[in-house]
């Protein structure tokens, strides 16, 4: 198969990540993928050095996701809407300058915030997928450019790809059909990764982690302010590590609220990390806090480490995490809900270990990247086929 892939502008995160690993089984496969992207960086890089074929074409989501303050004045949005249309008028003169669209087979377009491949796939006849990997307007507030884009992609994609039932089931709210899409976790490699043991602490310390983008969205606030809000006897044994790339902003807010509950000697940020499967292996209890998780990659990574997983009952976070058997769910704006929910496993270390065993052996059977590679496989066999 020769497939187009078209890419979210943004680069960073768990989107991507599946699409490299997907990129690479297909290549391996003997197929032929071909990407387009928003503007060249890092993962151009990539795709160069594993022999893909790329091209940015400067194209700007449907979705806005910038300037918050911003998003409801009526001339920002406009001008924003201006923006995105010329963007895209550009990206589809360009593409079929330096793509042979009648040589494609299928386009999967890996993020429903991007909707050239719906204008590809109508003028070229071309079957086509979609992925839905977060909810829009829950996680990141967005605005849409296009009306009704929902239900437009009704005619214009084959089958969407959600990466959980809580992302399926937005996306029906706001206008997909039910027939039209179906949930695909997104898998993941854990080739590198190793497993914590869970009986014992690291020099009496409860070692606390939480990994990704340091932004409002992912409540590293909520992890600081349930340190602040554990017993004096149980808060002096816990530390906590915070990963992932920083906003300016968010991240000063952080340090002050660290400051102020006398947390400095507790928290550390390790900034951007390439080496979490190893590092996961060193910390007890992984945390995930985020507003609403359209699938959650660190949730799946914490749990294939082994680590006690406790994370919010936001999004797709309690699909994940099965209450008391694979981990711990708390109330997403009660720090103290998680609080005690850290309290509940530096006190019981059988608790622990048997999360730890549980979580391990689901996410080696839910979220393997195999897994998803052969489910991925078997929906373009049937839009081929026009079985969908």
């Amino acid at each position: 198969m020769r497939i187009l892939f078209i890419n979210d502008m943004y680069t960073v995160g768990g989107a991507t990540m599946a699409l490299k690993e997907l990129l690479l089984r297909l290549k391996a496969d003997g197929h032929e993928p071909i990407v387009c992207t928003s503007v060249h960086d890092s993962f151009n890089d990539f795709l160069d050095a594993n022999g893909i074929q790329n091209l940015p074409d400067g194209h700007i989501s449907v979705m806005d996701v910038t300037r918050r303050l911003l998003r409801h004045s009526s001339l920002y949005f406009h001008y924003r809407k201006r923006q995105y249309q010329a963007a895209m008028q550009h990206a589809l003169e360009l593409i079929p300058q330096r793509i042979d669209m009648h040589s494609i087979d299928l386009i999967h377009t890996n993020s429903i915030r991007n909707d050239e491949g719906c204008f590809l796939s109508q003028k070229y006849r071309i079957p086509h997928v979609m992925h839905i990997r977060e909810f829009g307007a829950e996680d990141f507030a967005c605005s849409v450019f296009a009306p009704d884009y929902y239900a437009s992609l009704n005619g214009r994609c084959d089958v969407l790809l959600a990466v959980s039932e809580a992302v399926r089931r937005s996306s029906i709210r706001k206008g997909v059909l039910p027939e039209k899409v179906q949930t695909l976790y997104d898998g993941v490699v854990f080739d590198g990764f190793s497993v914590k043991e869970q009986n014992t602490l690291t020099e009496g310390k409860l070692r606390v982690v939480i990994v990704g983008g340091v932004c409002e969205t992912k409540g590293q606030h909520i992890a600081v302010q349930a340190l602040g809000a554990l017993p004096e006897e149980i808060r002096r044994h816990v530390t906590l590590d915070i990963i992932g790339w920083e906003g300016r902003i968010y991240r000063s807010l952080l340090d002050c609220m660290i400051h102020v509950l006398h947390l400095e000697q507790q928290v550390r940020f390790l900034g951007t990390r390439d080496d979490i499967g190893q590092l996961l292996a060193g910390y007890n209890i992984g945390l995930m806090c985020s507003k609403s998780e359209g699938f959650g990659r660190v949730t799946a990574e914490y749990m294939y480490a082994g680590l006690g997983v406790i994370a919010a009952d936001t999004g797709a976070s309690p699909e994940l995490v099965c209450n008391g058997k694979t981990g711990l769910i708390y109330h997403r704006d009660d720090p103290k809900s998680l609080a005690d929910r850290i309290t509940q496993l530096y006190r019981d270390p059988a608790l622990r270990s048997r999360l730890s065993r549980n979580a391990h052996r689901a996410a080696e059977r839910r979220f393997s990247a195999e897994i998803n590679y052969q489910k991925t496989l078997e929906v373009y066999r049937k839009v081929l086929a026009g079985a969908v």
